[in-house]
């Protein structure tokens, strides 16, 4: 009898430890989810608008702000433009009958070995 007592308030213990420690789990798995769903709409927020820069003078421009959910301008400004880019520059081996070589090269991976 007294062993079954101890089993009995064995398993109940074991049960509610089991059933706490499950809920505490539960929360921490739930701020986390939370905390990267702030994250994300903080991410999606801050690449919602856009400047699209339009020169304006020696070096100001003019910033107009764009929603990209939207589709829509919603503000202008002035704001310093941005230097452009270097000028893109092809390989020393580009040719314009490069592109019709590779296009042979391909299609001949595809034709039947005879």
């Amino acid at each position: 009898m007294l062993v079954g007592f101890a089993v009995l308030i064995l398993t109940v213990s074991v049960g509610y430890g089991s059933i706490v420690g499950g809920r505490a789990w539960n929360a921490h798995l739930e701020s986390e989810a939370a905390a990267e769903l702030q994250a994300s709409k903080a991410r999606r927020d801050a690449g919602r608008y856009a400047d699209v820069k339009v020169p304006l003078r020696g070096e100001m421009c003019t910033a107009y702000s764009f929603d990209n959910k939207d589709g829509g301008f919603v503000g202008e400004r002035e704001a310093e433009c941005e230097p452009t880019p270097p000028p893109r520059r092809m390989g020393p081996s580009w040719d314009k009958t490069d592109g019709a070589a590779r296009f042979q090269g391909i299609a001949n991976a595809f034709k039947r070995q005879q």
